[in-house]
């Protein structure tokens, strides 16, 4: 559907975009990126901006396998999220 790979859509997926839907999104949200990552956190951070009540975290010192180039502070981000979500 994308293509030869991530960075060359050529298939079915190549005009998709549903951010103008991200606003209908009703459950806890978490955004994490890397600090390094490709998807940068300034974009990361814009599309969690579009979900009501999401959270979004930067990891540092990782790019985007965060939870290979730091595990601890991923690990970390998520299970605070999962805490504050079970909360409710």
């Amino acid at each position: 559907m994308n293509g030869p790979s991530e960075f060359t859509f050529t298939g079915t997926l190549q005009h998709y975009d549903a951010t103008g839907r991200l606003h209908n999104i009703r459950i806890p949200s978490l955004f994490i990126c890397g600090e390094y990552d490709e998807a940068r956190p300034e974009t990361t951070k814009y599309y969690a901006g579009l979900v009501p009540e999401s959270e979004f975290v930067v990891i540092k010192d990782a790019a985007h396998m965060t939870m290979q180039d730091n595990p601890e502070e991923d690990l970390r981000a998520i299970r605070d999220f999962l805490d504050k979500t079970d909360k409710k």
